[in-house]
């Protein structure tokens, strides 16, 4: 069933999806209109008779009932003639259970046909439909029963069936679509199609828990494509004509009214309807506790909803605290790495400005200064200052070379032999010193390039001592 805005706006979405059957219980009053003569009655059981394919079994009561009326019924429910008479022979091989329990299936319905209100058979060839007529259908109840208890209880509503003064019957029906259907004080109707535009009427009906009425006009809910699943025996059905046939052979005779009968189903409608004010009472009780339990839930939900939003708050806060933390302690890590860097270079520029100072002392060029450095830049402190105290050594003894040099009148020859002479034991001693390193060194590598960087600058030596003489 197709659903519009306006309906999902009044909340009747569940009401309207879950409500696509009727099937009524309200008690029943017989009218005026409906007043079926012996005659009629007769005709129609007999019709009914001819239509059973499978008569006289002595397993089986035959019945034959008023399934449904055109027109309005006392739930507001509307059978217009067009549809009600596209859908009579739907109820055929259909259900007949008790008090529309499925569950508690009694028989079965056999046959249907038309009669108008006085009784008259309907052909089923007419080509356009009665604008006022009746559903009926013949039935059977099953009598043969393996169950004793269950047995008894049907021999029980057979014979109030015979009596003619409790049991009614109330049609079941499906329909996929409704119209409205708007009845003003004089009695006229017409319908309203069930359309976006209309569909605020909705909540009107009474079937949807409206009051059954706007704006002065009574409102029905007329049933559209309709289709019978069955039909249940009941003590208060919806339709005031849905009266119970007995299949047994009706006299022509006249008869006089059972007053007794007519004034103990009186007593007994009576009965049921302060039964069901009762009831009705109760169910108002019920609904106002569920809705005052689902108010109360609801608030539950709102005050869960609002600390879940609270908690999500705080989640947020730390989440953004924490990054803040983060990028702090990223920020303090960077400085603290520029300030390594920078004490690094400092210590290193340091290094260098007291090493050049050493070499100077130690009589190294300044033209050469940048070189040695670099040369000397991967040893260890304590082996730079062991070379440099050679190298100042060596420097002390080629001064005294010189002096005696400028008092000697000697060759050049002699003076570099002797000078080399005399270096000899300086290398010596630096290539002791080198080896007492090694010694001490844990790394090959470390001792290999200390040699290196030692011979390199002794020969470097050499060559300025040449130059000098």
């Amino acid at each position: 069933m197709k659903i519009y805005a306006q309906e999902i706006e009044d909340g009747l979405v569940e009401a309207l999806t879950e409500q696509n059957t009727v099937a009524y219980l309200s008690p029943a009053i017989e009218t005026s209109r409906f007043n079926l003569s012996e005659k009629s009655i007769a005709s129609i059981l007999q019709a009914s008779k001819a239509a059973t394919s499978n008569p006289d079994q002595i397993d089986l009561f035959y019945l034959s009932s008023i399934l449904v009326s055109t027109g309005w019924n006392k739930n507001d429910d509307v059978f217009s003639p067009a549809d009600t008479w596209a859908a009579r022979k739907t109820p055929e091989d259909k259900q007949f259970n008790f008090m529309h329990n499925e569950k508690d299936i009694i028989g079965h319905i056999t046959g249907c046909y038309a009669v108008n209100f006085n009784g008259d058979m309907i052909p089923d060839d007419i080509e356009t439909a009665p604008e006022e007529f009746n559903i009926v259908t013949s039935s059977v109840i099953y009598k043969s029963w393996s169950d004793l208890e269950q047995k008894v209880r049907i021999q029980k509503i057979i014979e109030e069936i015979q009596e003619g003064s409790k049991w009614f019957v109330s049609m079941e029906c499906l329909f996929p679509e409704f119209d409205y259907a708007l009845r003003n004080s004089m009695g006229e109707t017409k319908i309203i199609k069930r359309q976006e535009a209309s569909a605020f009427l909705t909540k009107h009906l009474r079937s949807y828990g409206g009051s059954g009425e706007y704006e002065g006009y009574q409102v029905g809910r007329v049933l559209r494509n309709l289709s019978f699943s069955g039909k249940g025996l009941v003590s208060k059905p919806a339709n005031p004509k849905s009266i119970i046939l007995n299949s047994d052979p009706v006299s022509t005779e006249p008869k006089e009214k059972d007053m007794s009968v007519q004034a103990k189903a009186d007593d007994q409608l009576q009965a049921e309807l302060a039964e069901a004010k009762v009831m009705n009472e109760k169910m108002k009780k019920e609904q106002e506790d569920a809705k005052a339990k689902i108010v109360a839930f609801e608030s539950m939900l709102v005050e869960k909803d609002q600390t879940i939003a609270s908690y999500q708050e705080q989640i947020k806060d730390l989440q953004s605290t924490l990054a803040e933390v983060k990028s702090s302690l990223e920020q303090l890590a960077q400085a603290k790495k520029d300030m390594e860097d920078q004490f690094m270079e400092m210590k290193k520029k340091s290094k260098m400005e007291k090493r050049k100072a050493s070499l100077t002392e130690a009589g190294v060029e300044e033209t050469d200064l940048d070189a040695t450095l670099a040369s000397f830049d991967s040893m260890a402190d304590e082996a730079f200052d062991h070379v440099v105290a050679l190298m100042k050594k060596k420097a002390k003894k080629m001064e005294q070379y010189k002096e005696e040099a400028s008092t000697e009148d000697s060759d050049s020859e002699s003076v570099a032999k002797d000078t080399l002479d005399a270096a000899q034991p300086q290398q010596d001693s630096v290539e002791s010193t080198l080896a007492s390193l090694n010694e001490d060194a844990s790394d090959e590598e470390e001792s290999e390039q200390l040699r290196a960087t030692a011979s390199t600058w002794f020969a470097s030596f050499l060559n300025t001592a040449k130059k000098t003489n």
